[in-house]
């Protein structure tokens, strides 16, 4: 079994490059033929000068050739760097795994419901054939099955909108605050309601925190934007950022003052602008000092433990409360399909030789249903629940959108508006690798419940 996952994770390898060169290569053209400029807007905006427009052409590497563009790309992305998404102004990796798992919440919740209810069904339905309740459910899926989508979004839309039973757009409610707080306990900056009763020690430990977590947030921004002119800069200097250090640097404590009374001499004498000399070492001192350590967000963690129990106990049932309808949305007409063919396939295996056989020796009709049949019925279901687990991702879209669900479809629809293309090609990755962890599980699940099957590499 091992030697075989080994195998098929090593044949994924070349799929995906041939994927990703594929689809770099449809970039290229939507960016030549459709005119999808990543920096458009930047151009269009007309306070842009000219020599901004050229350091963001020059970082992005938009006026590299393909191929290098492509390496460029490919080699950030095995380390986890995305790239950096034009549309919302931030690392395309953070976006993709605060969006991801919001849709896998989603679509998790669809496949569930419809599973639990589908197969259970489609297994009583076949024991029940021609029976009447198998006649009325017949009809009704076959119903569901060619209802549109989208038509039932909507009318689930009015029937919430009509009510108010239900909640018609949105992750949680407006004026939920609970995922906030929850973030800031993780970041080390929670802040106590004006009627809880904090101690003083308390509120002074958390001060403290919070002035740690601070520094720290301001050492990394001015670490991304020095880099950005040490790397980019045409004449190898460093002014952008130089107001900024001249203001920050003198607050960091761990900084070394004698350096940052040399920026700022350096920067009154030469109006602004630093050598790339102190300009690399400021940058190596900045990567030097921590000031909210591991051990610092652990025991933050623990001592806002009861915070964090309270919070997540108001943020779940707030999402289940507004996972209701889209979940109906995805199942209804999905549990419709997959009992109809559980209900075929199971029939198909009742009719088998040795279903008659087991009956012929007297064995109990459950233990013929249930041990025999059923079991070898379900073979044809896992294999579809490998390309279910594959589309998670993209069989939602629509949802997330009528239902202003802030999942991947939704932020994938933003960004091919917005020529977003270091986002699209994250998802297409992604979506990519998603269809072949799931029929690799597909072979698996079928080689763990029918011995027949033999996994060998």
């Amino acid at each position: 079994m091992l030697r075989y996952i080994i195998k098929r994770l090593l044949e994924m390898i070349p799929l995906i490059i041939i994927i990703s060169m594929i689809a770099f290569g449809i970039i290229k053209i939507a960016e030549v033929y459709a005119k999808a400029d990543p920096i458009g807007q930047l151009r269009m905006n007309p306070t842009t000068t000219q020599a901004t427009i050229d350091r963001e052409v020059k970082r992005l590497g938009l006026n590299e050739p393909l191929p290098t563009r492509y390496f460029n790309w490919a080699r950030k992305f095995v380390i986890g760097d995305m790239g950096e998404s034009y549309f919302y102004k931030t690392s395309v990796s953070s976006l993709i795994v605060e969006r991801l798992s919001n849709t896998l919440v989603m679509g998790l919740a669809s496949l569930v419901v419809t599973w639990i209810i589908a197969i259970p069904l489609g297994i009583y339905l076949a024991v029940k054939q021609y029976s009447l309740i198998d006649q009325v459910l017949s009809s009704t899926s076959y119903f569901f099955m060619g209802f549109p989508d989208f038509f039932l979004a909507i009318l689930l839309l009015l029937f919430a909108a009509s009510t108010g039973w239900f909640p018609i757009s949105g992750m949680t409610s407006v004026d939920d605050n609970h995922l906030s707080k929850i973030k800031s306990i993780y970041a080390g900056k929670y802040e106590f309601d004006s009627t809880a009763n904090v101690s003083p020690e308390r509120a002074k430990a958390d001060l403290e925190v919070k002035d740690k977590s601070d520094k720290d947030e301001l050492i990394q921004s001015l670490k991304t934007d020095l880099e950005l002119d040490l790397d980019y800069s045409k004449d190898k200097t460093v002014s952008s950022v130089v107001s900024k250090l001249v203001d920050s640097l003198p607050k960091l404590d761990k900084f070394p003052q004698d350096l940052a009374s040399k920026v700022k001499t350096e920067a009154e004498s030469s109006k602004g602008i630093l050598s790339l000399e102190t300009g690399r070492q400021v940058d190596n001192e900045l990567g030097k000092i921590k000031y909210f350590t591991f051990f610092d967000k652990v025991s933050y963690i623990i001592n806002h433990i009861d915070r964090l129990f309270y919070h997540y106990s108001k943020y779940i049932p707030d999402v289940l409360y507004h996972l209701v309808l889209p979940t109906v949305t995805l199942s209804v007409i999905s549990v419709a399909a997959l009992q109809r063919r559980m209900r075929a396939n199971l029939l198909d295996v009742l009719n088998d030789e040795y279903i008659r056989t087991a009956r012929a020796k007297g064995l109990p009709e459950s233990v013929v249903i249930y041990k025999h049949a059923v079991r070898n019925a379900l073979n044809p279901m896992i294999t579809l629940l490998g390309f279910e687990l594959a589309g998670l991702l993209s069989g939602a879209a629509f949802v997330e959108i009528l239902f202003s669900w802030p999942g991947l479809g939704q932020m994938m629809l933003e960004a091919l508006l917005g020529n977003d293309l270091s986002l699209v090609m994250a998802g297409l990755i992604i979506s990519s690798v998603m269809l072949l962890f799931g029929n690799l599980l597909a072979d698996l699940l079928l080689g763990l419940t029918d011995p027949r099957i033999k996994l060998e590499a």
